[in-house]
């Protein structure tokens, strides 16, 4: 457009005031005289009843073929404003759209074509024009059309007038939203260094901020799975951001748009994170500090003040709110900093409103007709997460909880009538804001990597109570406390639940002390004492919480935090008060809080290791109590009594002595009259011992005497499980059933007790038996699951029970006989078991059916009739022909453990039929499915090696040459591919290459996979993950053990193999693996093994370097494998030293005298370190010292006699005593397959 275009374009232009007024756009200018004539379009707006689509077609007509008249720009300017104002009616409150969604984007483009910028008016009405064609086509536009608008916008804001920036840029808001994917074209132009938002950022102005905050909510909004922008895009909107943050405070400006701008700034910064998953570790502090000065926004005692960089340690900071020049900053309106109202009296009020602290402010329409639900859609619905929905206000509430926070006396400057509507607009606003924030610091917290956000814990929650001067405390527990809003107590919830979330490891160094505070207190103390306030304003919380949803989520932070803290360090009390406080909510009428509670339980039973706090809490027939009963909620279901529920289900599971028959216990009527959540039990010794572990716990007199009790909690879950008999006046008789979620909660209870406390539930097997049958008969698919997992769990631990049995010098009178878990599983076989097994059309309860069946154990196997065990052996590998996936894999499993059994491992007939299951499934195409079957190939090779250990020579002979070529190439090639099989693939080698046998070795075709095979542990020993390192040394070790194998100079691949091994237990960072590699070169038994003398000499330099590099831990966590690392490879030298050879002595004669003096230090250290170990080795040094005897008897060459003296010469000085002990075992190192 021409320059006098723009010159003499006010002959026409309408008064933009007006227009502004009409249309609810945002302007601060009050007034603009710029003409008398006026356009209403409210009132076409209100005529919107006569606009027909053939009216619409014939102003679309016009307008498509308006020309343009350079010549009179002025003319031309007044009739496309007239074509303006007759078709933006028919865009307005139309129940059915008048045009299609092609002739609006075409209506756009051609507007963007006629529209000039300086026209501040017919920029306005195509703004306008804009909002109504997204309406009308569900703000959906085609990619041309969606550039050339987004281009005319983008350069209207450069061009235009001023006055009407804030109104493009709320326009531009609306196009861009959900459109970023789109907007690739336009990154720099608007984020570049000198972008347009860049520039824009540092406007006062409120209208101009809100608009360009709500563009870049929109643009940071990820659009489904297409790229996100890039990095440095992405940095420039964050420090957008926090600018806008940093800068509110000491900004003037009205209350609600300054809420406003607030909301979608932390919003924004919610969308990046969530998008990129991560964040910026270079600005976490900055972004920490100004997102949590924000938590508090509105409240009470907490005036907005500029954020202070939060720093990841504990530190004293200085409060500028005190006395200090920065005072003045402090603003909790926008306008008047509020210096007197810190000296107000604090009145705690618990039942009414908190009054508006804030300035009585008139607040104008200042919201576009662009409703906010385009502006900035609901965040909600893109997220999946349901939490992160109910932070970002996706709840409709009916009413708000009052009562909370500490309000000032001098509320009655304002009358009720100034505060009623003010002050309610002016705290929904302040709610928007803190959830806002803490919606984003939630997402902060659950994406930021955790060593990183555990060193700002203190800067969150606090390690004294909070207590006494409540306003100057800034804690997320104060938001729970005392924030009146329950949906701002929600957030902050979700908030710690993420920041507690994955800290075990961590606070895993909390401990606990009862002495005074000292000027320094140790950080492990520091981290107890914010757990034990943790745990204090939480249960308070618990007892004020009355909202439902709130209460829920506090629940579930409550388990959260129990599955994360170290009670084993802390002062015991904690999880009785926890159980005390939750007992009450048990039978809350809210299903949610009941599973959040049940949930709750779960995490306390499933702690580890198992606390003696948990079993006296456990123990009881009631659930400890201690407070007064009247802290009960309204909303508790009070209907009914326990005795009743109890009766129900006892009359069909009798409790017996011995927990397997069907008699009742002498104390069985007492049980029965006992309410269950009665208050009147006393409570749980304050002087608990919570750090006593099992087994010892289960020794404590107090325990064994209520063993045979049923306890609280599992009554508790069997009246959840199970139907429940309601009394009717009819003569019919109903059960009711639990929501599903509840059952399952309960049965998962009742897994994690029977794993960790299964002492105190050992009279309960026939209860839980006769439980599982009942589950197994119930129509819910997921309740069968569940039980078949109670089962599974219930099955080890009686296997475990029996081997504790075999081991233990004193067996417990309670525990399990061989001839009872002989009738439970007989029980089992004949009923629920094989009734899972043969549900085919639920999977997962055939699979977990599968997992059961491996868990019957070498004692019982055995004892189980014949026809029971052809059963089990015939249904797994029956199961491995299925076409399901998951049960297949569970399948094969099973054989991989039944292919060790001692009653099956030497029968050829299964042991062939497993091997050829096993080798199809092998080669499956589901990952699943060859994991598991490549686990039982190397089981079934160990059972090859044990047989060939325990000369099983009938085996032997009679085991196939074909089909162990077949396992050779199945090893081979599970060698050779990804991790996860790898590692099973070498052990299998590993196992193959020790159990060969003279015949097998007479075959050629054996003899090439032979060489194959070691080629493959070499390359997974010298390279790959420590678990695929760790099994290819000890596969090498079993090949260095078969003494029929060539080794030494006998073959090529022996000097392959030291050399790998040599190169790993010097220089290998995982101590582990090292230690597997020391084991492998001391295993050959006879000198001409190792080859020649420099081979040898390379092996004694490499042990001798790794023990000098054991000195250099690198990470700590190796730290604990060192003492065991140095055993290890002081056992493997010794071992050598009796192998010397005058061949020997000469090659290493050089540097023998100084690697005698290391290995004496080092045994010597070792020997103080591990006195356990004395024995061994001492007995190995004697063999070392006669062997140098006998050598030195011998005729030796004058450097072999020289390096004999001087080695002899160390060790006699070092070790001048030794004792005859028996020789003990040469490993160090518990093997550990699976």
């Amino acid at each position: 457009m021409s320059a006098a275009t723009a010159d003499n374009s006010n002959m026409y232009q309408v008064d933009p005031g007006s227009i502004r007024d009409n249309l609810g756009l945002q302007s601060n200018k009050s007034q603009l005289d710029h003409g008398s004539m006026r356009t209403d379009l409210i009132s076409h707006s209100n005529n919107t009843s006569q606009c027909s689509r053939p009216d619409f077609l014939d102003i679309f007509h016009r307008l498509m073929q308006f020309p343009v008249d350079e010549k009179q720009p002025m003319e031309s300017n007044a009739r496309l404003n007239k074509l303006m104002d007759e078709i933006n009616p028919f865009c307005v409150g139309q129940s059915v759209a008048v045009f299609l969604t092609e002739e609006g984007n075409q209506l756009l483009c051609k507007l963007c074509m006629l529209i000039p910028y300086k026209e501040e008016c017919l920029v306005m009405k195509f703004c306008h024009t804009i909002f109504s064609v997204l309406t009308n086509t569900e703000g959906s536009l085609e990619d041309k059309c969606f550039l050339k608008v987004t281009n005319f916008l983008i350069h209207g804001l450069e061009q235009s007038p001023k006055g009407i920036i804030p109104d493009i840029l709320s326009t531009l808001a609306v196009v861009l939203h959900d459109n970023g994917n789109r907007l690739k074209k336009f990154y720099e132009l608007l984020l570049g260094e000198t972008g347009l938002f860049v520039e824009l950022c540092e406007s006062t102005e409120d209208g101009v901020l809100k608009g360009l905050l709500c563009c870049l909510e929109n643009i940071t909004l990820k659009s489904g799975n297409s790229p996100y922008m890039e990095e440095k895009y992405v940095s420039a909107c964050i420090d957008i951001f926090l600018k806008i943050l940093y800068d509110i405070p000491g900004l003037t400006m009205d209350i609600l748009p300054k809420c406003r701008i607030l909301c979608h700034t932390l919003r924004g910064l919610h969308n990046i994170v969530l998008a990129t998953r991560s964040v910026p570790l270079e600005t976490i502090g900055l972004l920490l500090s100004a997102v949590w000065n924000y938590v508090f926004y509105g409240l009470a005692s907490y005036p907005l003040t500029t954020p202070q960089t939060l720093y990841p340690i504990p530190m004293s900071q200085y409060n500028p709110s005190v006395s200090s020049n920065n005072s003045a900053k402090v603003d909790t309106t926008g306008k008047q900093p509020q210096k007197k109202k810190k000296k107000k009296k604090l009145v705690p009020r618990r039942q009414s409103n908190p009054k508006d602290t804030e300035d009585d402010v008139q607040y104008g329409n200042s919201f576009s007709l662009f409703p906010s639900s385009l502006l900035s859609r609901d965040l909600s619905n893109t997220i999946e997460d349901p939490l992160l929905c109910n932070l970002l206000g996706n709840l409709h509430l009916n009413n708000e909880l009052s009562g909370r926070g500490y309000v000032s006396s001098s509320e009655s400057e304002l009358s009720d009538s100034d505060t009623s509507q003010v002050g309610g607009k002016h705290r929904s606003h302040y709610i928007k804001v803190r959830q806002a924030a803490l919606g984003t610091l939630y997402i902060i917290f659950k994406f930021t990597d955790r060593k990183v956000i555990f060193g700002y814990w203190m800067c969150f929650v606090p390690d004294v109570p909070i207590a006494g001067n409540i306003q100057q405390v800034r804690s997320i527990l104060t938001i729970i406390l005392r924030d009146p809003s329950p949906k701002c107590r929600l957030g902050a919830l979700g908030a710690l639940s993420a920041l507690i979330e994955g800290t075990r490891p961590f606070l895993a160094a909390a401990e606990y002390t009862d002495q005074v505070r000292t000027a320094f207190m140790p950080f492990s103390l520091v981290l107890g004492s914010t757990l034990k306030e943790l745990h204090r304003s939480l249960l308070l919380a618990v007892v004020s919480e009355n909202y439902p949803l709130t209460l829920t989520q506090l629940v579930k932070c409550i388990s959260t935090l129990v599955a994360n803290s170290p009670y084993h360090r802390l002062k015991p009390g904690l999880l009785t008060r926890i159980v005390k406080q939750l007992k009450y909510l048990v039978r809350h009428r809210d299903p949610n809080i009941r599973v959040a509670c049940l949930t709750c339980f779960g995490a306390i039973v499933s702690l580890q290791p198992a606390l003696a706090e948990v079993c006296y809490i456990v123990q009881s027939l009631k659930p400890p109590s201690g407070g007064n009963s009247t802290t009960v909620s309204a909303d508790c279901n009070t209907n009914g009594t326990t005795e009743d529920a109890v009766m129900a289900y006892s009359k069909e599971f009798q409790f017996t002595g011995d927990g397997m028959e069907g008699e009742v216990v002498p104390n069985q009527q007492d049980y029965m009259k006992c309410d269950c959540f009665s208050a009147s039990e006393p409570l749980t010794p304050i002087k608990t011992p919570s750090g006593l572990q099992t087994p010892v716990i289960f020794q404590d007199k107090n325990i064994q005497n209520q063993l045979r009790n049923t306890s609280w909690l599992i009554t508790l879950c069997v009246q959840n499980i199970l139907p429940q008999q309601v009394n009717n006046n009819d003569t019919n008789v109903a059960h009711t059933t639990e929501p599903v979620p509840i059952r399952l909660e309960s049965l998962q209870i009742l897994a994690h007790l029977t794993k960790n406390y299964f002492p105190m539930i050992r009279k309960n097997v026939g209860l839980l038996r006769n439980l599982i049958q009942a589950c197994m008969e119930d129509s819910e698919g997921v309740l069968k699951l569940h039980a078949i997992k109670l089962l599974d769990e219930l099955t080890q631990v009686l296997s475990q029970d029996l081997q504790n049995i075999d081991n233990s010098n004193e067996p417990n009178s309670d525990m399990f006989t061989v001839e009872q878990v002989l009738e439970f599983w007989e029980y089992l076989l004949n009923g629920p078991l094989l009734s899972a097994l043969q549900c085919e059309e639920n999977s997962p309860v055939c699979a977990a059916a599968c997992d059961c069946l491996s868990n019957i154990g070498s004692m019982i196997f055995p004892l189980l009739p014949r026809h029971l065990r052809i059963l089990c052996v015939t249904s797994v590998l029956g199961l491995t022909m299925g076409g399901d996936k998951l049960v297949m894999a569970s399948a094969v499993r099973t054989i991989g453990v039944y292919v060790l059994q001692p009653c099956l491992r030497d029968d050829l007939s299964f042991m062939s039929d497993a091997a050829h299951t096993i080798l199809t499934l092998a080669a499956d195409q589901s990952t699943t499915v060859r994991m598991k079957a490549t686990w039982a190939l190397a089981n079934f090779c160990d059972a090859l090696a044990i047989n060939r250990e325990n000369q099983e020579t009938q085996f032997i002979e009679d085991f196939s040459d074909s089909l162990l070529v077949k396992l050779f190439e199945v090893a081979t090639k599970a060698s050779q591919n990804n991790d996860k099989i790898r590692s099973n693939g070498v052990r299998a080698l590993g196992n193959l290459l020790c159990f060969i046998s003279e015949k097998s070795l007479r075959n050629p075709n054996i003899q090439s996979h032979i060489e194959t095979a070691v080629k493959c542990l070499v390359e997974n020993a010298s390279a790959g993950i420590m678990k695929v390192r760790w099994n290819a040394c000890y596969a090498l070790s079993n090949l260095l053990k078969n003494s029929l194998l060539p080794h030494g100079e006998k073959t090529d691949w022996s000097v392959s193999v030291y050399c790998s091994l040599s190169n790993t237990v010097q220089n290998c960072s995982n101590f582990k693996v090292r230690i597997n590699a020391a084991l492998a070169l001391g295993t050959p038994t006879r000198r001409e093994q190792y080859g020649q003398a420099s081979v040898f000499a390379n092996v004694w330099n490499a042990l001798i370097l790794g023990l000098i590099s054991t000195n250099k831990v690198t990470d700590f966590s190796e730290f604990r494998h060192r003492d065991t690392l140095i055993g290890q490879i002081c056992t493997t030298i010794l071992h050598l030293a009796v192998l010397f050879v005058p061949a020997d002595l000469e090659e290493l004669h050089m540097c023998l005298p100084e690697q005698a003096t290391t290995l004496a230090s080092h045994l010597s250290s070792y020997k103080q370190n591990s006195p356990q170990n004395i024995p061994q080795i001492t007995s190995e040094i004697k063999k070392v010292i006669n062997h140098l005897e006998y050598l030195d008897r011998s005729e030796l060459s004058m450097a072999a006699q020289e390096a004999l003296d001087s080695f002899q010469a160390v060790l006699l000085v070092e070790f001048s005593e030794s004792n005859n002990e028996d020789k003990s075992e040469k490993s160090f190192f518990k093997q550990i397959y699976d």
